[in-house]
């Protein structure tokens, strides 16, 4: 489900989905696969799937420039938070369902 974030004055929708994961993949010819890029301690990777969420998510006319963005971007509060959305949209996104057992065992836990 997308979250809403506030970018150049605008809310936008973002959502780490297969639209923003092939987007990612043109964009910078990299894989969205490759999760390692997301936690190297580098901000580009982030960012530009950050982007490519915000695409796949709203009306590309609402959608600012990537340097605009960037440009909004640039105090240390906002930088985290945008940083912060972004990863947790990924990890949920890439987050392996589970099992059938260790549901079972929730369900235990929490009648026990």
């Amino acid at each position: 489900m997308a979250r809403k974030i506030t970018l150049c004055g605008k809310e936008l929708n973002l959502a780490c989905t297969m639209h923003a994961a092939v987007s990612y993949e043109k964009m910078t010819g990299k894989s969205a696969l490759d999760l390692g890029q997301f936690q190297d301690n580098k901000i580009t990777p982030i960012v530009e799937m950050g982007f490519c969420m915000l695409l796949a998510q709203n009306d590309s006319n609402d959608i600012p420039t990537l340097e605009n963005i960037m440009n909004d971007l640039d105090s240390v509060d906002k930088m985290a938070e945008f940083l912060k959305a972004v990863s947790e949209e990924i990890v949920e996104f890439y987050r392996p369902e589970k099992s059938p057992k260790e549901e079972k065992s929730e369900d235990v836990a929490k009648n026990a």
